[in-house]
């Protein structure tokens, strides 16, 4: 006997390996396929302002990508106006980041979606509060992780270090999807990488996305998002399951 996951948490083994295209790509993707998505991104930094609130690039093009309505309040309960880890951006604007304010808002949002979408920030080890990090929030959420890794020169270490971190915290991991956001052809050891990360680790290899020259988070351009997540969100909506009982099989 099985139950469903509320959603997935979007995560990477650094910032800025494309979590916030993946996390959107797939968005549009379940929402051609007639689920009722939505969409989070619980803390954002690096945020503008503009009239007199700060907003953030990646939730603007997260909300464009999956037509929610949903209030940004809940969308994004934390921005933050300076670039870089969740604590440290509070402590210098003096502000306190609240998992209780997150864990609300996902509930509200996961009540009125079938399947809710998370997106982190950082990688899994980036601190929250003085004591919570970023894996600690997937956990409390209760949602598998799917990791999102570059296919360029150190992603084995970086992506393995990721996965057996997640597996110390017993955080499920439904998957591995790798961005490769450079324009050249991929090289040999890039082809490759995926498949020695898997057969260390075990974890299903979802695919790569190739360089999408239509996109643009900062320009909201999602032209080129139009294709090539189609078969990841199928696969992602069957793995979605998980035994009554709460415990995961390995992949």
């Amino acid at each position: 006997m099985y139950n469903m996951y509320k959603g997935l948490f979007i995560t990477g083994t650094d910032t800025g390996v494309g979590k916030t295209i993946v996390t959107a790509g797939l968005a549009l993707a379940l929402k051609n396929t007639q689920r009722n998505v939505g969409v989070m991104k619980p803390i954002a930094t690096g945020c503008f302002k503009k009239k007199e609130k700060f907003e953030s690039p990646d939730t603007q093009f997260l909300v464009q990508a999956s037509g929610v309505t949903d209030p940004l309040s809940l969308i994004t309960p934390y921005c933050l106006k300076t670039p870089c880890s969740p604590y440290w951006a509070a402590k210098i604007e003096n502000r306190k980041i609240r998992i209780d304010r997150i864990i609300d808002a996902f509930s509200q949002l996961s009540g009125k979606h079938e399947i809710v979408l998370v997106e982190g920030l950082g990688g899994l080890m980036a601190p929250i509060t003085r004591r919570i990090l970023l894996i600690d929030l997937a956990k409390i959420l209760n949602l598998p992780i799917l990791i999102v890794s570059r296919s360029t020169l150190g992603t084995i270490n970086h992506t393995l270090l990721s996965i057996a971190q997640a597996h110390q915290r017993g955080v499920p991991i439904l998957g591995l999807i790798y961005n490769h956001p450079q324009k050249n052809k991929m090289k040999l050891h890039e082809r490759v990488n995926p498949r020695i990360i898997s057969s260390f680790s075990k974890i299903k290899n979802l695919g790569t996305i190739p360089y999408l020259k239509d996109v643009s988070v900062e320009k909201r351009n999602l032209k080129g998002l139009k294709r090539g997540f189609e078969e990841m969100a199928i696969e992602i909506l069957k793995n979605l399951k998980k035994p009554a009982r709460g415990k995961t099989g390995k992949n």
